[in-house]
C-alpha cells in the first residue's frame, strides 16, 4: 500500500516521504538531519528503508539537512544537472555520494517509478516529480510554484 507524508513544508524547510511499507524516496531535505530522522521514526519508517533522496531545487529551504543525511543513508540523489553542479559546487553534499542526473526520464526506484517535470521559479533550474507506486496510485509533488 502506498504511504504519504510530509515532514516539513513551507519557507523554514520541505520534505516528504513517498513510498510503501518496504521501501520509499524522500523529496527534499529542506530541515536538519535530526527532523527528517525523527519524522520517519514518527511514522514508523526505518531509515534502511529509503532508497533515494530527489531535490526539487537548490534553495536551504529544500536543501538545509542534505548533506549530514547523505552521510547518514548513502543513497542516490537524484536533481537536475545544473542542481546536482551547484551542490557540488557548494559543499552541500558528501564527497562520493552517488549524484543521478533526471531531467524527464523516469527512474525506476524502490519499487516505484519516479519522473520529473520542469517547474517555474527563481531558482537555477526547478523540478516537480511524479511519482507511480507499485499499487498503481500517482503523486506528482512540485514546490515553490511561480504563475
Amino acid at each position: 500500500m502506498a504511504r504519504f507524508f510530509t515532514l516539513a513544508s513551507g519557507s523554514s524547510g520541505n520534505s516528504a516521504y513517498v513510498g510503501s511499507s518496504e521501501a520509499g524516496i524522500l523529496v527534499d531535505a529542506g530541515i536538519s538531519c535530526r527532523s527528517i530522522l525523527a519524522g520517519l521514526d514518527a511514522q514508523r519508517v526505518p531509515l534502511e528503508h529509503i532508497q533515494a533522496i530527489f531535490i526539487t531545487h537548490e534553495h536551504i529551504d529544500h536543501i538545509r539537512g542534505l548533506k549530514v543525511l547523505m552521510k547518514r543513508l548513502q543513497v542516490p540523489l537524484f536533481a537536475s544537472e545544473p542542481v546536482l553542479e551547484f551542490l557540488t559546487a557548494n559543499d552541500a553534499v558528501p564527497a562520493g555520494t552517488r549524484l543521478e542526473s533526471i531531467n524527464g526520464e523516469s527512474v525506476p526506484v524502490a519499487g516505484m517509478r519516479v519522473s520529473s517535470f520542469r517547474t517555474s521559479h527563481d531558482s537555477i533550474h526547478s523540478l516537480g516529480f511524479r511519482i507511480e507506486t507499485a499499487d498503481d496510485r500517482r503523486i506528482g509533488i512540485c514546490t515553490d510554484l511561480r504563475f
